[in-house]
């Protein structure tokens, strides 16, 4: 019998659950509006729920998904990706790849900051040279990594001279928000904005509430929604709280299990999607027996995932199938089948590996993936019955990251979600390399040379055929060795108020510029 205590519980009074993928897309397609938002309402800031945000300043953007989202809403980058997870232009107006080595974007002519500072091809060369000259800046190491020059040949043409072909750096640069470098001199970036973006900034009270205003000088269309205020919440039943009391009008990911209390009331409208994020156990192979993939592979067999999630995450999402990324991405094999649900196999792995009784602690994040702290629960229960000392610690975001930051501090295993920002099967493998592109997040532990020299060839491949292959060789390699036990895509779940029009994201980029008024 499928080992899901948790699954079981109900919350008293909650009668209507969202049962099925299918019906989920098609109520985030329509919208959710049953009529039109009275204009009283719309005078009125949409309240936007997020967690924690320190920093304004885009080269530090990366340490958070809800950084990420506000400092896009104020600053422009050279490409952008719409809610429908497609690559447009934001800056730029159009690229093409020149040479093996080399990209050209044209950009906007006229293009100001919110103090009227001109936004050209030499503010770009700037804001790069600010980036490889401070390796605090987090943000900008993929770009800095993968670029050798940079340089203005006009006002509205940058050409980057990269370190290979990087058929992916047109979607790289859609995280890389650009700053005024003359203001800059005389401002702090960390609490302080320039806007280029569709809002400005209001006002900052950092891991409390920023708002947002409409920027007039915004070299694009002007969003619906005029008045903005993203809301800090370290805690899912605070945000469950506003919600029901009519204070935050759109949160989202929020666990699918409690979906059920918003949908009952009939006051709001809330759905799910599968994200591009997956949702893996990283483990730490430098802690002996996790060394051996053996032990490795008892835990991936050893989790019920069909069961999982059809009742946990309420059908939103399905399997993963032995790849840290999804449909669509280069690489992707569909023919591929999940790990199987295998208990006997996994006694009978962890009995060769003389590993009966290893030690597996399991560290999860509160409030950062959607029904991780619920789903690792299971997980936990069902690594105990086939043999493992298994336990969990709930933990908060902020001592959750620190763990990450070394094979010393890390668990035994890691719930994460894993996701390219630049929606790339190449830069989703790079975190599982040995050479440390990703501090916090990479493979703990030792990396097979396959790996390594796999993930290297997809992220310098002059074409996307020597892309596909080189992704299939590390998806090999990784079936293999169980370097990542993958487990579901996110659930991309979302409750919002009747007086928006919401389509949801397949990132997680919870962005004001993609919210319309309920008609």
């Amino acid at each position: 019998m499928p080992i899901l205590r948790r699954a079981r519980r109900r919350r008293a009074g909650n009668s209507v659950v969202i049962t099925a993928l299918a019906a989920s897309v098609a109520l985030a397609g329509c919208g959710g509006s049953t009529g039109a938002a009275p204009a009283a309402d719309r005078e009125a800031p949409v309240v936007i729920a997020v967690s924690s945000v320190v920093s304004l300043d885009p080269g530090l953007a990366s340490n958070s998904k809800a950084n990420l989202t506000v400092v896009g809403n104020v600053y422009a980058a050279l490409t952008r990706f719409g809610a429908d997870g497609k690559l447009v232009g934001d800056l730029a107006t159009e690229w093409s790849q020149t040479a093996d080595d080399v990209w050209t974007f044209k950009l906007r002519s006229g293009v100001t900051f919110e103090d009227g500072e001109p936004l050209t091809a030499r503010t770009v060369v700037s804001n790069f040279e600010r980036l490889k000259n401070d390796a605090k800046l987090v943000a900008g190491a993929k770009v800095v990594s993968a670029v050798r020059e940079a340089e203005a040949t006009s006002d509205t043409e940058v050409v980057f001279r990269t370190q290979g072909t990087f058929l992916s750096f047109p979607g790289i640069v859609a995280g890389w928000h650009l700053l005024p470098i003359e203001w800059l001199k005389t401002h702090d970036p960390n609490t302080e904005v320039n806007a280029s973006g569709p809002y400005k900034l209001v006002s900052f009270a950092p891991d409390q509430s920023i708002k947002l205003a409409v920027n007039e000088t915004y070299f694009g269309e002007a969003p619906q929604v005029k008045s903005v205020e993203y809301r800090v919440f370290s805690e899912q039943a605070a945000i469950i709280s506003g919600v029901l009391a009519n204070e935050i009008d759109v949160a989202v990911q929020l666990s699918p299990s409690d979906l059920e209390q918003f949908e009952a009331t009939g006051d709001f409208i809330t759905g799910g999607r599968p994200g591009n994020r997956i949702h893996i156990l990283q483990v730490n192979a430098s802690k002996k027996p996790w060394d051996d993939p053996r032990v490795r592979e008892a835990a991936a067999i050893a989790i019920d995932r069909a069961t999982i999630t059809k009742t946990i995450l309420k059908g939103l999402v399905e399997p993963s199938r032995k790849q840290p990324f999804g449909i669509g991405y280069v690489g992707y094999q569909e023919d591929l089948e999940p790990w199987p649900y295998d208990p006997p196999r996994a006694r009978k792995l962890l009995e060769e590996a003389g590993a009966v009784g290893a030690r597996a602690e399991l560290a999860v994040a509160e409030y950062q993936f959607p029904g991780g702290p619920q789903t690792s629960e299971v997980i936990v229960e069902q690594l105990k019955a086939v043999g493992f000392d298994a336990a969990l610690r709930r933990l908060p975001l902020a001592t959750w990251s620190d763990l990450l930051k070394s094979e010393e501090t890390a668990p035994e295993l890691i719930f994460i979600g894993e996701a390219s920002p630049s929606n790339s099967s190449a830069e989703a493998t790079l975190k599982y390399q040995s050479k440390e592109a990703y501090p916090a997040t990479n493979a703990k532990g030792p990396v097979s040379s396959e790996i390594d020299a796999a993930v290297q060839a997809a992220w310098t491949a002059k074409t996307v055929a020597e892309q596909a292959a080189a992704i299939k060789r590390f998806t090999a390699e990784n079936i293999r060795t169980v370097r990542i036990i993958d487990m579901w895509p996110q659930p991309q779940t979302y409750v919002v108020s009747k007086r928006i029009k919401y389509t949801p994201r397949a990132d997680d980029l919870n962005r004001a510029y993609d919210l319309e008024w309920a008609k």
